[in-house]
């Protein structure tokens, strides 16, 4: 029997062979984006602001190409673990 949303891993324990569970990366990633959008949704935001990824931005104008970059450099620091203002 498997377990919903995880993959079985074989090892050898003690001379025996044993398995384990582990959870599957689609549903780690699942359950992330899961907990980000209910940790969001108490603003009372729209469905489409919160599934807005930065590749969804319009980048036509000059204006908005230069916030999209900034938008994107914040990012990367933020997932660097550096202090961001703005």
């Amino acid at each position: 029997n498997f377990v919903k949303g995880h993959v079985p891993e074989l090892y050898i324990e003690n001379e025996r062979i044993k398995i384990r569970y582990l959870p599957c990366p689609c549903k780690v990633k699942y359950d992330e984006e899961r907990l980000n959008s209910q940790l969001i949704t108490s603003h009372h935001m729209q469905r489409d602001t919160l599934n807005a990824k930065i590749k969804d931005i319009y980048t036509t104008g000059r204006n908005r190409l230069d916030i999209a970059m900034q938008v994107n450099d914040i990012c990367k620091k933020l997932i660097n673990g550096e202090n961001v203002k703005g």
